[in-house]
């Protein structure tokens, strides 16, 4: 059966086509086919230089796979890398690299006053200044001032401006000897970010294309946004695609402002998919409480159900949930022993609590575990009231370090206290893949997937006590939109057990 375009789709496909060297901006609320509407608009072009960037690999995979032939689908990094590639002779992924050069070259000048209390303190300095480093990248930021603000509006202060002067004179180092290297033909180091700001930051030679479709708009960063830039030819346009009530991901740099001034901009023509084709009328009349955009259900979906309903009704296939990953283990046991099969989609968070505990697992019980999470943590308070900071229980490292630890010690006490059995059980608990069986997931690893049926438990945790800001706020609010937008046809919330009660 031929494609149909909807009435929006044809509206857009009638702007891109009668305004060739203009830019489009396409706001697409959730479940709206937007990836239909770009795979349709390839058809209405006989352009073949054209370049689809995606914000993630699972996402730009999906494009490749219905992109027509001399399309090309990357993610931002991979694009980033390959630019790297041309211009280096080898180019090496390496997280630590930032890490290792200043402890090998920067430690021993900041610490020849320090004491031995402080020498303990080191590698949690020495990280937090690779933060700075990290998301002065992401942001592009010019200045202290600059970053300060940028930084606040994640909740993140603190940081002080001689930590930001170390880490740019950090910066600047890496920088000369990446111009060095590329000079000399010389092999390089390069980390997650660095794939993407080095080529900026060395203003390299980009391949050029007639038009950028950009996926995800909402997700992307300061430096993503130059990336896709450098992409567009001089004659060239960009197709942009984005939901701000789906930006949940401010924490990791992501810029929905940046997102809006693109729709604003003189000459970008604007237009939008309001209709979810995915979500029931009952679920897109809830999604339309926590939506700055118009949502509404197509006229032919059913009519659905949104309520209150205990999670242990959950049955295969269907969903389950939360804002934080603890309330998640909590339905996990309880479903299991009701002889319900499931499963956590986080295998990366799995290998990390297996990681934590693996040290202590020859112990006979996790009393030692407990002493050790207790110490570290009172190391991250003592460093940060060291630093002035008022309230250290609100920084992120203060917030994974404990989300981590009582994860684990929760996971010793439905484990007979016996660290074997926890590293054991965290090999079956925690997947990234499975048909089978309900599967339980924080809302962020949701975000692009969906079920019949999605049930949200502990919704008194949204927002989080740690939204501090109206940018952090506003973030809480995508979140209960986006949990809510994954259901096809129900919703339910469970408050049959709260957040202490775990």
């Amino acid at each position: 059966m031929a494609f149909l375009p909807s009435l929006h789709q044809q509206d857009i496909g009638e702007a891109y086509v009668s305004h060739p060297f203009s830019n489009i901006a396409i706001n697409a609320t959730a479940g709206s086919g937007k990836t239909t509407t770009l795979m349709w608009l390839l058809t209405q072009t006989n352009h073949k230089n054209i370049l689809m960037l995606a914000f993630s690999k699972s996402i730009s995979e999906e494009l490749a796979k219905r992109v027509p032939v001399g399309v090309q689908a990357r993610t931002v990094h991979s694009m980033g890398f390959s630019v790297l590639r041309k211009n280096f002779v080898t180019v090496v992924p390496d997280q630590w690299h930032i890490y290792q050069y200043i402890m090998t070259h920067k430690s021993k000048e900041w610490t020849k006053d320090w004491n031995e209390k402080q020498m303990k303190k080191l590698k949690g300095y020495v990280f937090g200044i690779k933060e700075i480093i990290d998301f002065y990248r992401i942001a592009m930021c010019r200045d202290w001032r600059d970053f300060k603000v940028f930084m606040e509006k994640m909740g993140k202060t603190h940081h002080t401006e001689a930590d930001f002067m170390r880490a740019m004179e950090v910066l600047d180092e890496l920088n000369t000897g990446y111009k060095k290297s590329m000079a000399e033909g010389l092999p390089i180091d390069v980390d997650f970010t660095g794939m993407l700001y080095l080529p900026i930051y060395l203003k390299l030679r980009f391949p050029k294309f007639r038009e950028v479709f950009v996926d995800e708009c909402q997700d992307n960063s300061a430096l993503m946004w130059a990336i896709a830039e450098k992409c567009i030819s001089s004659r060239g346009r960009m197709i942009i695609v984005g939901d701000v009530s789906q930006s949940i991901y401010g924490f990791n740099g992501s810029s929905p402002e940046i997102f809006l001034e693109k729709i604003n901009a003189k000459g970008t023509i604007l237009r939008s998919l309001p209709v979810s084709y995915r979500c029931s009328q009952a679920v897109c009349e809830e999604a339309a409480k926590y939506c700055d955009n118009e949502i509404k259900a197509h006229k032919d979906n059913p009519e659905g159900n949104v309520g209150e309903a205990n999670f242990e009704y959950a049955e295969w296939g269907d969903y389950v949930l939360s804002r934080n990953n603890k309330p998640l283990l909590a339905a996990y046991y309880t479903l299991l022993g009701q002889g319900q099969k499931c499963y956590i989609k986080d295998k990366d968070l799995g290998e990390v609590l297996m990681n934590e505990i693996k040290p202590f697992i020859k112990q006979p019980c996790m009393g030692s575990y407990a002493s050790h999470a207790q110490t570290e943590l009172a190391k991250i308070v003592s460093k940060m009231i060291e630093k002035g900071v008022e309230r250290p229980e609100r920084t992120a490292k203060y917030k994974e370090y404990k989300e981590k630890t009582d994860l684990v010690l929760y996971l010793g006490a439905n484990n007979d206290d016996n660290p074997r059995l926890v590293f054991e059980s965290l090999k079956e608990m925690f997947k990234d893949k499975s048909d089978k069986g309900v599967a339980l997931m924080t809302i962020h690893k949701s975000k692009g997937l969906e079920a019949g049926t999605v049930f949200l438990i502990c919704p008194e945790l949204i927002p989080s006590k740690f939204a501090t800001t109206p940018e952090m706020l506003q973030q809480e609010t995508n979140l209960m939109f986006v949990a809510i937008t994954r259901a096809i046809t129900n919703f339910f919330y469970d408050r049959s057990f709260t957040a202490k009660d775990v």
